[in-house]
């Protein structure tokens, strides 16, 4: 409402120029503050329905993790691989 009473500014209402050049301005910040209340809205409702469905569908609830234990095999650590047998001499000649 009151970015539209701005706007009554730029007619002959107002007869200086040097006015209605900072009501300009004025009318510009009233703008801007408008878009970044409506974005700022936007974002959070954005964020926390992004929150709730990463929430629902990704992370498991206390009683899915009871139920499904996820076991972990753990290769022992210092092991050395197993050499495979590159000998030749095993070959037998027909």
């Amino acid at each position: 409402m009151l970015s539209l009473y701005t706007l009554l500014l730029f007619t002959d209402f107002v007869p200086s120029p040097v006015t209605q050049y900072h009501n300009g301005w004025v009318a510009i910040l009233l703008i801007l503050f408008h878009l970044l209340v409506n974005l700022s809205f936007m974002i959070v409702s954005t964020s926390k329905q992004s929150y709730r469905y990463c929430r629902k569908n990704w992370c498991p609830s206390k009683k899915e993790q009871k139920k499904v234990k996820i076991e972990v095999k753990q290769e022992p650590v210092n092991q050395e691989p197993k050499q495979q047998n590159n000998d030749l001499s095993v070959i037998q000649e027909v």
